[in-house]
């Protein structure tokens, strides 16, 4: 009696650990381990279909930029088992970003100040981009880049906003800024002695660097004054 015998290879049956769809963003690689069933020592190549947007190399799969990319996983076949092919979904997306800034900030009416926020990824790196600031209310406080300019008493809400780009999604956070007006306060020696044909300089200061002192004397007979200079014309108080 005679039979045929049919002798095949194995089939190639791939593993993925975790899966063959992963979703990451730009500024992360993933580990995905990828090898035959019984076979964990097989020979794999990877090919993108878009180089651009994520590539697989030492193990790991590297989102490089937004979009969605096809990784095919090639095994050549060996003496014992097929030939086959397989591919993985790579979806890149952008990082999330937040601003760390404090709720309220204090201004003077016509100064300037800078709004303190700083702008980090979802793994807390701090990035540097351009950041915009918006006034609810420009006759109280507006804006110029990311300075804000005191108008005049009262609150305005600042809305920092960075608007995003290829690689990090945009957003925004709210500061409300407290203008006030500064209060000016002299010091001055107020007790002097003169004689009569004296002439001197009062000694007076203010603590607001804008503000101009003007002078009077109560008791123009005796003390005249002249921006500041001091003259005693009689005796007297």
């Amino acid at each position: 009696m005679e039979f045929n015998v049919m002798v095949s290879k194995k089939p190639a049956t791939f593993i993925f650990n975790p899966g063959n769809y992963i979703e990451l963003n730009q500024s992360k690689y993933y580990f995905v381990g990828v090898n035959i069933k019984e076979d964990s020592y097989a020979d794999l190549t990877f090919e993108s279909n878009d180089t651009s947007v994520a590539i697989y190399e030492n193990g790991a799969v590297y989102g490089l930029s937004k979009g969605v990319a096809k990784i095919t996983v090639r095994y050549a076949g060996s003496s014992q088992r097929c030939a086959n092919e397989t591919y993985m979904i790579v979806n890149v997306t952008a990082v999330e970003t937040h601003l760390e800034a404090p709720e309220i900030m204090h201004c003077n009416v016509t100064d300037f100040i800078q709004i303190d926020a700083t702008l980090k990824d979802q793994y807390g790196n701090t990035i540097i981009k351009n950041l915009q600031c918006t006034s609810n209310n420009e006759s109280i406080a507006r804006c110029e880049g990311q300075y804000v300019q005191g108008i005049a008493e009262g609150q305005a809400i600042i809305t920092v906003t960075y608007m995003g780009g290829e690689q990090y999604l945009p957003c925004s956070v709210n500061v409300t800024v407290i203008v006030s007006t500064v209060r000016g306060k002299i010091t001055v020696n107020q007790n002097v002695t003169a004689y009569v044909g004296d002439k001197f300089s009062l000694n007076a200061t203010v603590n607001d660097p804008r503000g101009k002192l003007t002078y009077a004397s109560s008791n123009p007979k005796v003390v005249s004054v002249d921006k500041g200079w001091i003259r005693a014309i009689a005796a007297g108080k």
